[in-house]
């Protein structure tokens, strides 16, 4: 670690505290994630259950998040977090070019950068990529989850998708999460917003529901 990231490192501990430090290095990831938001999916993470917990993940570009949650996972018995990812590129309408333009700059595909980065932090034994789109592989998916973040294409059908598709494997109990919601005076009028408007906010089947940031979060309850 060079001495600029040494700096940053103990800033970050002198603003968060000890118990955020092993997450530090996603702040070196590129992607996008507020430091609120990564310290929530890490508390969400750790308050998983200890007996072999499950998480899955749609989208995970780098690894930025899937850093912070396998982090979370780490201290558990034989924890698992699934990263659905095409590892192509591909997006929305609205991100699809700015990708494309990121592609472009590095020297190895995306899933062997995304690799390098839970290796050279540690957590490749955490993660298990599937490398494909998250509705390839919901309907075969057979472990209950206790923990899913919906961070993949934000267009109003996939989010609607995935959640229709992957919420219901979610234990009773268990948590999800969508990242990009925007609400207040500028509302996002598609993708994770409506999906949170019309689905999460004022239903019986989700508790606890809560904002940081741009980082939905709620629990589900028995339906």
């Amino acid at each position: 670690m060079g001495i600029v990231n040494v700096r940053g490192h103990l800033d970050f501990i002198k603003r968060r505290g000890m118990k955020y430090s092993s997450i530090f290095p996603y702040e070196g990831i590129p992607g996008w994630l507020s430091e609120d938001e990564a310290i929530t999916l890490f508390e969400l993470a750790l308050a998983t259950p200890n007996d072999s917990p499950v998480a899955v993940e749609i989208g995970s570009w780098l690894g930025k998040s899937s850093l912070v949650i396998s982090k979370g996972l780490k201290s558990k018995s034989q924890p698992k977090l699934y990263c659905i990812d095409p590892f192509n590129g591909d997006a929305d309408e609205v991100d699809r070019a700015m990708y494309g333009r990121e592609m472009r700059k590095m020297n190895r595909t995306l899933k062997e950068t995304f690799l390098d980065n839970m290796k050279q932090h540690g957590i490749l034994d955490v993660v298990r990529p599937m490398v494909g789109y998250s509705y390839e592989f919901a309907a075969d998916f057979k472990e209950p989850i206790d923990f899913l973040f919906i961070d993949g294409n934000h267009d109003y059908e996939a989010v609607l998708q995935d959640y229709e598709q992957w919420s219901p494997l979610l234990k009773t109990g268990g948590t999800i999460a969508f990242h990009d919601i925007v609400l207040g005076e500028n509302p996002d009028p598609v993708g994770p917003g409506m999906v949170g408007k019309e689905h999460i906010f004022d239903s019986p089947k989700w508790a606890d529901v809560r904002l940081v940031d741009a980082l939905m979060v709620a629990r589900k309850t028995g339906w």
